[in-house]
């Protein structure tokens, strides 16, 4: 066997070793009932990242798109969460007990409830 063949199998198998490890989730009510707090502290923890990296990311490639060089606009902050993790996990546990019948709404939607200067009474009662 040469070094291309080699290096070709080598690929496949750890490229396709990948998929066959991968399980649909949907990230809602039920299967955040289902988590341990750890894993529901993990959840919060990821979801603050991925607001406030993605919010930036995405700032920057309009920046990068639009030959723009501004600073944030004033109307629109980047997200932010200054409250305690366990605010945030008792708020979506409380929302998936109180409205058992909107177990089907992502986590996602929500935590972006709670972000600093949201009124998360108004947000969460859009949700349904």
């Amino acid at each position: 066997m040469n070094k291309i063949t080699a290096i070709v199998f080598s690929l496949f198998f750890l490229l396709s070793s990948r998929a066959w490890g991968i399980e649909y989730i949907t990230e809602d009510g039920d299967w955040w009932n289902g988590l341990s707090s750890i894993q529901q502290l993990g959840v919060v923890q990821g979801l603050v990242a991925g607001f406030e990296v993605g919010f930036l990311d995405g700032y920057y490639v309009d920046q990068y798109m639009t030959g723009k060089k501004e600073s944030f606009p004033k109307d629109f902050p980047p997200p932010s969460f200054s409250q305690p993790f366990v605010i945030y996990i008792h708020g979506i546990s409380d929302f998936y007990l109180t409205h058992p019948s909107l177990k089907n709404i992502t986590i996602g939607n929500v935590f972006s409830c709670f972000m600093d200067k949201m009124d998360s009474v108004d947000c969460l009662s859009k949700l349904k």
